[in-house]
């Protein structure tokens, strides 16, 4: 059975640049609180800058790396398994605590994290895994026109902004021309919104939902 652990995020370039950032951020507080010799301030505010910026740089060319090495391996995606669905709702409240304009009714409405069974056992659910180990998943449900509705979508969050939610998207829209649909929907939330266009998606409409207004989002496929 796989787990939803989160995976490890950081590459080697990206730990260089945490840890330029953490001789940057010594070098201020040095300065700041004035443990050094006046002539030295000077040196020391050049070695914030340099280091800063050397990290900026590292940080960066890291993120290009991590992205690099997902297109080259991506993850496998395949129906969850009937005994994941605890796995997977943890995923998902780590997903959505992570999230600062979720994370106050996350903890307020604890209930709202729930993934149903009969989901899972009718393969409506799709995981997206490397190395054994989960890194999001999606459900995509029948809705009553014909049309298939995105009724979850999350990612780890130590693995935002790697593409794993659009391949995760791609996919479902792979399942739902296999199965005649015409479009995709989804209630987005607005913070959303300009991940789900640039995954093709469009706005026809706003809905009230229990933690506010959501954003009614259409794929044509």
């Amino acid at each position: 059975m796989t787990t939803a652990t989160p995976p490890k995020g950081l590459n080697w370039v990206q730990i260089l640049a945490t840890l330029a950032f953490a001789v940057a951020l010594l070098c201020l507080a040095i300065s700041v609180w004035g443990y050094i010799e006046a002539q030295n301030i000077v040196f020391t505010l050049i070695g914030v800058i340099l280091f800063g910026g050397v990290g900026g740089v590292l940080w960066f060319l890291g993120r290009v790396v991590t992205r690099q090495r997902v297109r080259q391996h991506p993850p496998l995606i395949r129906p969850a398994h009937p005994s994941e669905r605890l796995t997977l709702e943890a995923l998902q409240r780590r997903a959505s605590l992570a999230n600062p304009s979720d994370r106050e009714a996350i903890l307020a409405n604890p209930d709202a994290i729930v993934l149903p069974q009969e989901q899972i056992d009718a393969l409506q659910v799709f995981v997206a895994e490397s190395a054994g180990t989960i890194q999001g998943f999606a459900a995509l449900i029948p809705r009553e026109d014909g049309d298939l509705e995105l009724d979850a979508l999350f990612v780890e969050p130590g693995t935002w902004r790697q593409g794993i939610g659009r391949q995760l998207i791609e996919h479902c829209v792979v399942e739902a021309r296999r199965l005649g649909a015409v479009a995709i929907h989804v209630i987005g939330n607005p913070e959303a919104e300009r991940f789900y266009r640039a995954c093709a998606f469009e706005q026809v409409g706003t809905t009230d939902t229990r933690f506010g207004i959501g954003l009614l989002m259409r794929r044509p496929l």
